[in-house]
């Protein structure tokens, strides 16, 4: 019953968190539009304002377990108490998402307080100069905070966080957790993809009395506003990631959540080995063995996509023809070479002697399906859109095509590969085009981040779909485009790391 309630608390904050922003752009009345934005900040602070409890409470909590730590180290009685004292007050190690998945969570959220710091900078200037209210930087200063504190509890403190002393209380607040960052999801598309139209067009879309279009001393673009409107499309990518980072690892945690009786906790939360095990986590040894070809080849191939966009970006603006060839011809290249190696890799692993290590579907899988999702979703509204122009659109046809099913067969090829072990000789079949792959995905994620990333870069779908549809395609699509690119990197790393690890013992050897 607490997780179905929990599950539907989360569900109604979300609604509520996609309604509202939804609302202020749709309507057409200015009063009633300053009437939802006022609705939409009290929102944004109680969900803000429930996740910084929340994560306050488990800090609270484990400084008093780290205290009680301390005092047992001054008891000088019996050992065994003090053994069993000792691990019942320092918690489990549970470690939610790989330590790349939470590396790219500090790294993204680095993206998303810069972001957030422009915005805080930028309704200060307004303030500062009559053209907006100091409301308008509660909304970035809430977000800056839960970034931090949010950021402090995956990377560092979540494997010591007592997530079992009080089972519903840690339901309701993961999910609360999960409802914040989804919500931050949605508001940033929206309020961005609000901007870009606005920027693009100089038309003003009816969202708040206190935007100041319309007030003569305000007519001038202010310095702050220049600068996130240039950046913007490199940094709000950012923080969508981060956020549904942070909600994948907020919903493997709550999934984790139980209630055990109290004669259980030791035995099962804490057992008589937990040293060891916990020291042997911190070893890391990476054998590089048959893999120095493959690096090599991704090398060259990431070298000449970083010259492509740099010609790209040089002469965009006097031979815009000769900059999209260059950048095109790159891509497909990529496509197609990724491909092989994805297919090549696919039927080595298939004629290599395998086991299923680990379950094939986690939390990794869950993340590059979920991304999966935006690369399909751009590709085919790309290809219909293409295939309805009048206009030479074959080169955009067959990119877009490649991308499909590069994606699709790299999905495919990560989700049921990083669940297998490889029991051969010392070829370590494969392992040549995963560090190709590497690269290559690199290298897709740099033309994702860098050309592609804005809505304004394609002009024939903006005249077929109008600019409302595509920005908007535009703003779900590519930032999930571009975690794909991320997330498949380090699944593949994990592959590269892990697959060939020899066993101590075979598990039932995989034929389908």
């Amino acid at each position: 019953m607490q997780k179905l309630l929990s599950n539907i608390y989360c569900e109604t904050l979300v609604l509520f968190g996609l309604v509202l922003p939804l609302s202020e752009v749709l309507v057409k009345d200015s009063q009633k539009a300053d009437l939802l934005q006022g609705y939409h900040l009290v929102y944004y602070v109680f969900l803000c304002t429930g996740g910084l409890l929340y994560l306050i409470w488990m800090y609270a909590t484990m400084v008093k377990d780290r205290t009680v730590v301390n005092i047992v180290k001054s008891y000088r009685g019996d050992e065994e108490t003090y053994n069993i004292l000792k691990r019942r007050f320092r918690g489990p190690i549970n470690r939610y998402g790989s330590f790349y998945l939470r590396l790219g969570a500090i790294a993204f959220g680095v993206g998303s307080m810069v972001y957030t710091c422009l915005e805080l900078g930028n309704a200060f200037e307004k303030y500062k100069t009559d053209c907006g209210h100091l409301s308008l930087a509660v909304p970035p200063a809430f977000r800056l905070a839960l970034t931090i504190a949010q950021m402090q509890f995956i990377f560092l403190n979540n494997q010591n966080m007592d997530l079992y002393s009080k089972p519903m209380l840690s339901r309701f607040g993961l999910m609360h957790l999960v409802a914040v960052n989804l919500c931050e999801w949605l508001n940033v598309i929206i309020q961005e993809t609000k901007h870009e139209i606005e920027h693009s067009s100089h038309i003003k879309i009816n969202v708040s009395a206190q935007e100041f279009f319309n007030d003569t001393n305000c007519t001038n673009e202010a310095m702050m506003s220049s600068v996130i409107n240039n950046f913007s499309h490199f940094l709000f990518p950012c923080t969508i990631e981060y956020s549904l980072i942070c909600a994948v690892i907020m919903v493997d945690m709550w999934l984790d959540v139980k209630k055990l009786p109290n004669k259980d906790i030791i035995a099962k939360l804490y057992p008589s080995n937990r040293m060891k095990a916990n020291k042997a986590s911190h070893i890391f040894t990476v054998d590089c063995a048959n893999s120095h070809k493959g690096l090599l080849c991704g090398l060259i191939v990431l070298v000449l996509t970083v010259i492509c966009q740099t010609l790209y970006f040089f002469y965009k603006n006097d031979h815009d023809e000769a900059a999209q060839l260059s950048i095109d011809v790159c891509e497909m290249v990529l496509y197609i070479l990724a491909s092989l190696a994805t297919v090549s890799a696919s039927i080595q692993f298939r004629s290599a002697r395998t086991s299923e290590s680990i379950a094939a579907y986690n939390m990794d899988s869950c993340l590059i399906l979920m991304a999966q999702f935006g690369v399909s979703l751009y590709s085919i509204f790309r290809l219909i859109g293409l295939s309805l122009v009048e206009a030479e659109t074959t080169a955009g046809l067959c990119i877009e095509t490649a991308s499909l099913v590069q994606s699709l067969s790299q999905t495919v090829f990560i989700v049921h590969g990083q669940s297998l072990s490889i029991h051969t000789s010392d070829s370590r079949p494969a392992r040549q085009l995963i560090t190709f792959l590497l690269p290559c995905n690199i290298a897709l994620w740099t033309i994702n981040t860098l050309v592609k990333n804005r809505a304004s870069s394609d002009e024939l779908l903006i005249n077929l779909f109008n600019q409302w549809a595509w920005t908007t395609v535009t703003r779900i699509a590519m930032p999930l485009s571009i975690f794909y690119r991320f997330h498949s990197t380090i699944c593949l790393f994990e592959m590269w790391k892990n697959a060939y690890k020899r066993s101590s013992h075979l598990v039932h050897h995989v034929d389908d």
